[in-house]
């Protein structure tokens, strides 16, 4: 570990893999597989053996450098009542107009400002996966997306996770999440569980599936319990993956990119990166609207 540190200090030639930087540092393989590996996929949702060597080092570099981002959290509430809502209500106070439920088929050109479908705006933000941005100005997209999966099974009278977070090694699912702990359900009698599976390319049966994952969880727990319920979430295009290329220049200099497309040596495609893609749009908007 180490040498994987003096390794964070120095630059990486242009496509060095995850891979090719750890046998540089000649680390163990056993530290590999029960560290690096599930680093790597938890948090750039990619293998090694393909995963951006410079990305890689500053999701380390973010994660563990300081005591001050070295902090794991969750929310204790469904997203939609702890994130969403008080956004809206703030954006609403501001006297933003929140639209779902439409899709954005063209953006063009009009006098000092923007027509989107035909309606007039002084400035856009795209902030779309990259593959959604290249469909709206019809343009080949090259990025490349992995699969995050779900498996939400529910327990009659489980004793629950021994943590309410578990990484897994060697497992078919990744992060075992007791959402009962989390969300402090006290419901004694159904039990939510949730298992994540990273870059998820596996075509098994969603019945095989739950039964593989309901056997890990009893190892877990030392039980023999069956679900239930089981709900399975497959998000196919989650995140789009570290890229060596470039963002295309835009058409309108009043169009600002806040796309996820991640660039090696950019945090891949999670919260955090999505954070900073805000922050640096609303900056851009400030600057360009006053």
């Amino acid at each position: 570990m180490m040498r994987l540190a003096v390794a964070m200090r120095t630059n990486n030639p242009d496509n060095t893999t995850v891979s090719r930087l750890i046998e540089s540092c000649r680390i163990p393989s056993k530290l590999v597989h029960d560290m690096l590996e599930p680093l790597c996929l938890g948090a750039m949702n990619e293998e090694i053996e393909t995963a951006d060597a410079t990305t890689f080092k500053r999701v380390l570099r973010e994660s563990f450098a300081s005591k001050q981002s070295a902090r794991l959290g969750w929310f204790n509430a469904p997203l939609d009542h702890s994130l969403i809502e008080p956004l809206v209500q703030k954006a609403e106070e501001f006297g933003a107009k929140i639209r779902t439920g439409r899709v954005v088929r063209s953006i063009s050109e009009q006098g000092d400002g923007l027509l989107v479908d035909g309606e007039y705006f002084h400035a856009v933000v795209i902030a779309l996966p990259a593959y959604a941005a290249d469909r709206i100005f019809n343009r080949d997209s090259l990025c490349e997306t992995r699969c995050i999966t779900n498996v939400h099974l529910w327990y009659e009278n489980h004793p629950g996770l021994p943590e309410a977070l578990l990484g897994g090694v060697g497992t078919r699912g990744q992060w075992f999440f007791d959402v009962s702990t989390q969300i402090q359900h006290t419901n004694p009698e159904l039990r939510h569980l949730c298992v994540v599976i990273s870059a998820d390319d596996s075509t098994l049966d969603d019945k095989l599936l739950v039964e593989q994952l309901s056997h890990e969880l009893n190892q877990i727990c030392e039980g023999n319990i069956v679900p239930c319920h089981y709900r399975i979430i497959r998000e196919k295009r989650a995140t789009v993956l570290v890229s060596h290329q470039q963002h295309v220049q835009l058409p309108s200099s009043r169009i600002i990119d806040a796309t996820e497309a991640p660039i090696s040596g950019q945090l891949p495609a999670t919260i955090e990166f999505a954070v900073q893609r805000g922050e640096k749009a609303a900056l851009e908007a400030s600057k360009l609207l006053t």
